[in-house]
């Protein structure tokens, strides 16, 4: 094997990866088309974007056709339930979380919409927590792929656009007071970031954030229910 052929094969692996974890974007399309020129003709434009452009569109049709043709992703409808069902808060840890948050000077909603966003490999890990949330007594936005999982597992989910004032963006409905609390994992455009570090709305990027912040929210609200407001 020679060079040539060990740089297509990682190329093609890279590009594979990408389109196969959910994106499609120009980075998956460069990777393919690196992996796939004919080694006869050499690395020309015109040898290398037919092969690339087939690779991708094959891929993106065989993973969107379920989605095009009305159907759900049997691994997210119908394995909801292969993590957990429910999502059962660490109550002591989130007192903590709670105590430290108010001795910053902060203090969290007991009510308010969470804007989630996990993509489509966090989405199992996200049901039985949004399903948490959702008990808790917030709301729930999402778009893309997020949204769509939920609505599969039967998740009330307001599609971002759908919110009152009909943004056509997450960085219109935070602008609109309509977003109080922002989870998400996935690419994460730094004008929102900067927005709502403005209008101090918690912006949580990982799992364990997020996941802290939920129990925050959970001793919360326990904190409520027995007269003691830690607010």
């Amino acid at each position: 094997m020679t060079p040539k052929d060990i740089f297509g094969v990682i190329a093609r692996t890279i590009g594979l990866v990408l389109v196969l974890s959910g994106s499609y974007a120009i980075v998956s399309i460069l990777a393919l088309m690196l992996g796939t020129f004919p080694s006869d003709e050499g690395f020309t434009l015109r040898a290398i974007l037919p092969n690339a452009l087939a690779v991708w569109a094959g891929l993106w049709l065989l993973l969107r056709a379920p989605r095009v043709m009305g159907l759900a992703y049997p691994s997210v409808a119908d394995g909801a339930e292969e993590e957990s069902s429910t999502y059962v808060p660490d109550l002591a840890a989130g007192r903590a979380y709670l105590s430290a948050y108010h001795s910053e000077g902060r203090a969290l909603p007991r009510r308010g919409r969470i804007y989630i966003s996990v993509g489509r490999i966090h989405s199992l890990w996200a049901i039985p927590r949004v399903k948490h949330l959702l008990e808790l007594g917030y709301e729930v936005t999402s778009t893309g792929q997020t949204f769509r999982a939920l609505s599969d597992a039967s998740i009330s989910c307001t599609a971002l656009r759908d919110l009152p004032s009909h943004p056509v963006d997450l960085l219109q409905a935070l602008s609109n007071g309509e977003i109080q609390f922002i989870f998400r994992t996935d690419d994460f455009d730094l004008r929102i970031a900067r927005q709502a570090e403005h209008l101090g709305i918690p912006v949580l990027t990982t799992r364990t954030a997020i996941s802290g912040m939920i129990n925050g929210l959970t001793a919360l609200h326990e904190q409520a229910e027995s007269g003691h407001d830690a607010e």
